[in-house]
C-alpha cells in the first residue's frame, strides 16, 4: 500500500455562515464548529497521519477572527485552497446558508402605505425600521453550491461533504447523501440525522446488555424484558434501523455507526486510507462510439431492423442481457447505473462501458473502444473517424469494413495495426494516462485492464453492485472495500487477493472475487456456454438487492 502523502495539507472548514439583509438583520445557518474541532484533534492525534492539518473556522465558531463569515468569504477561502497545490484533502463541514435576499418590500399596516423597494443588501445597508408595524415581503434566491466547484477544478483533492437531516429515515439519509456525493463529485459524505427521539431510542437500545441477567429493578427493565424475549438478533436489527450517523461513498454504499464519535473515527480512517489512491485519468477526443447493434451493409435504405454488432461476442451479449433483465444495473440519483463491463478484443484492446450512462439502455448508449500500450496507458477509438487527419487511412478502413463479417479475428488484428500506427506518436507525446474517443470509459476500466492482464485467456467481465446471497458468503474470499474507492488501482489490487477459480464444467472455469459494500468482478471466456455463467451468477448473487450498506443483507 502506498504511504500517506507527506508535505500535503488537510483543510477542515467548520462553523456557520450568515448572509446579511441589512444592518442588524441577517439570514443564518447556525453551527459552532464542534465537529470540525473534533476532527482537527483526531487527525492531529492519528498515528498514520503525515499531513499538515489546518482548521478554518467561521466567525460564528471562532469570534476571535472576522475574515470568514458569509458564503462569499467561504468561497474565497475555497478558491485559495484549490489554487494551493499542497491541498490534498478538504473537509467541507461548514454550514452554508442556502438562500440570499434578492428583493424586499415593506407594507406599513398603520397608514396602509408601501415603503421603498430594496434590492441592495449587506451588513452595512440601512436598518429596516419597525415604525408603523410593517409587514415585510422578502424574496430569496438559492446560492450556487460552493462545494460543487472543488473537484471540478482539482480532481486530485479528496473531498468530504456533510449532509444533516432532521426526521429522515436511514434510507432517506442515504439517498440525500448519495445525491450530494454525485453532485459534488465528493469522495465521502458524512450523513447524520438530529431527530432527538430517534437518538434517544438508539442510545437506549445500545446500552442494553443482552448477556446480563434480567433485572426488574433496572430503569430499562421494559426494554430488557422485550428483547430478552425477542432475542439478540432482533435487538441488533432494531439498532441497525435507528443508526443515524454514517459514511456514504461513490460506490453507492454506506457505513453506519451507533455513535457520532465512532462515525467520526471511521471518517478519519477512511480519509487517511483513501487519500493515497491512484486513478487513471482520461482525456476525451470527439468521436463516435461503438454501437450495440448495427445496420447490415446491404441495407442501404434502412428498411430492415438493426442486427447485433459482430464485434460483441454472443456469449457476452447473452450474459449481459440476462443480468440487466434481473435488475442488476440499478440507477443512482443522477439516472446513471453503477457497475461496469468489458470485452477484450486483443492483447491490448477492449470494449468497455460508458461512464455516467444507463446500461439498461445499451442499445442507445453503446460502448467505448480502447487500445493500450501497457496496463496503465490507454486510448480509445471509434469505428470510423470523420477527421481530416485520418483520411489517408480510409482505404485500409474500407477494407476492414468489407472483411468484418468474414474474419473477425483478422479484422481485429488489422484495427489494432491501423490505429496503433496512427496514434503511437500521439501517445509518446502525451502526458495523459488515458485518451478516450467519443466518451469517458467507466472508472472500472482500470480494473478491467488489470483483470485481463491477470487472466489472459479470459475476455469478458461483468461487474454490478449486488450482494452475495447470505448462505454462500463462506464460499468467497470477500475483500474489504472500506479503504479503497471504486476505480482506483489499489481497489482492484485488493480485489485480486480474493479471486478464486470456480469450475463450472469439465472444460470451463469462471474466476470471481467479491468486495463487501461493493460487488463482484466476474471474468469468463467468450467460448463458454453463457448459461453456465448465468447459473453461476444466479446461484451466488441476489440481483434484486444493492450493496448500499443499509442492512446486513446489503453488504
Amino acid at each position: 500500500m502506498t504511504s500517506i502523502p507527506e508535505n500535503k495539507r488537510i483543510a477542515i472548514i467548520g462553523g456557520g455562515t450568515n448572509t446579511y439583509i441589512s444592518n442588524h438583520l441577517a439570514l443564518s445557518a447556525p453551527a459552532y464548529g464542534t465537529t470540525a474541532k473534533h476532527l482537527y484533534q483526531k487527525f492531529l492525534n492519528h498515528s498514520d497521519n503525515k499531513m499538515d492539518v489546518e482548521l478554518c473556522l467561521t466567525k460564528m465558531a471562532d469570534p476571535s477572527q472576522d475574515y470568514l463569515d458569509t458564503p462569499e468569504d467561504v468561497e474565497a477561502l475555497v478558491d485559495e485552497l484549490i489554487a494551493d497545490h499542497d491541498t490534498r484533502v478538504i473537509i467541507f463541514n461548514v454550514a452554508m446558508i442556502d438562500y440570499k435576499p434578492t428583493y424586499l418590500q415593506e407594507w406599513r399596516t398603520e397608514d396602509k402605505t408601501l415603503g421603498e423597494d430594496v434590492n441592495i443588501f449587506g451588513k452595512y445597508q440601512r436598518r429596516i425600521s419597525t415604525t408603523g408595524t410593517p409587514v415585510i415581503d422578502l424574496e430569496l434566491k438559492p446560492y450556487d453550491k460552493i462545494i460543487n466547484k472543488i473537484r471540478k477544478e482539482r480532481k486530485d483533492i479528496l473531498l468530504v461533504g456533510f449532509k444533516t437531516t432532521c426526521g429522515s429515515t436511514k434510507e432517506e439519509q442515504f439517498q440525500k447523501g448519495l445525491k450530494l456525493c454525485k453532485d459534488a463529485s465528493a469522495n465521502i459524505v458524512f450523513v447524520n440525522d438530529v431527530d432527538k427521539d430517534r437518538i434517544k431510542k438508539l442510545n437506549d437500545l445500545v446500552s442494553l446488555d443482552m448477556d446480563k441477567e434480567f433485572d426488574e429493578e433496572s430503569p430499562n427493565h421494559g426494554l430488557d424484558l422485550h428483547y430478552s424475549l425477542k432475542g439478540k438478533d432482533f435487538l441488533l436489527k432494531d439498532i441497525q434501523s435507528l443508526q443515524n450517523n454514517g459514511l456514504v461513498t461513490p460506490e453507492e454504499s454506506s457505513y453506519w455507526y451507533n455513535t457520532r464519535d465512532e462515525a467520526l473515527d471511521a471518517l478519519v480512517q477512511m480519509v487517511l486510507d483513501r487519500s493515497h489512491l491512484h486513478f487513471t485519468r482520461s482525456t476525451v477526443v470527439d468521436s463516435e462510439t461503438v454501437s450495440w447493434n448495427v445496420r447490415e451493409e446491404a441495407d442501404k435504405y434502412e428498411r430492415f431492423p438493426l442486427v447485433p454488432n459482430p464485434i460483441i461476442p454472443e456469449t457476452f451479449r447473452t450474459v449481459f442481457d440476462w443480468v440487466r433483465s434481473q435488475g442488476a444495473y440499478k440507477q443512482g440519483p443522477t439516472g446513471a447505473t453503477v457497475g461496469h463491463f468489458g470485452i477484450k478484443l486483443g492483447p491490448n484492446e477492449f470494449l468497455t462501458s460508458k461512464r455516467k450512462t444507463d446500461f439498461n439502455n445499451i442499445e442507445q448508449v453503446g460502448l467505448v473502444r480502447v487500445i493500450t500500450d501497457d496496463p496503465d496507458d490507454v486510448f480509445g477509438y471509434k469505428h470510423f473517424f470523420e477527421n481530416k487527419e485520418v483520411r489517408d487511412l480510409q482505404d485500409k478502413l474500407k477494407l476492414i469494413k468489407e472483411r468484418s463479417k468474414q474474419d473477425q479475428t483478422e479484422n481485429d488484428k488489422m484495427w489494432s495495426e491501423v490505429w496503433t500506427e496512427y496514434y503511437k506518436d500521439k501517445l509518446a507525446a502525451s502526458s495523459q494516462k488515458v485518451i478516450a474517443f467519443g466518451a469517458k470509459p467507466s472508472v472500472g476500466g482500470q480494473s478491467q485492464r488489470s483483470l485481463f492482464n491477470e487472466y489472459p485467456d479470459l475476455d469478458c467481465i461483468v461487474h454490478f453492485h449486488c450482494p452475495l446471497r447470505t448462505e454462500y458468503r463462506d464460499e468467497f474470499n470477500t475483500t474489504p472495500q472500506f479503504s479503497f474507492e471504486c476505480g482506483s488501482y489499489e481497489c482492484i489490487k485488493s480485489n485480486l487477493t480474493g479471486f478464486k477459480e470456480y469450475k463450472v464444467s469439465d472444460t470451463h472455469s469462471i474466476w470471481a472475487g467479491h468486495m463487501d459494500y461493493h460487488g463482484p468482478n466476474i471474468v469468463f471466456s467468450k467460448d463458454i456456454d453463457p448459461q453456465l455463467v448465468i447459473d453461476f451468477i444466479d446461484k451466488y448473487w441476489d440481483l434484486s438487492r444493492k450493496t448500499d450498506g443499509l442492512s446486513s443483507e446489503n453488504k
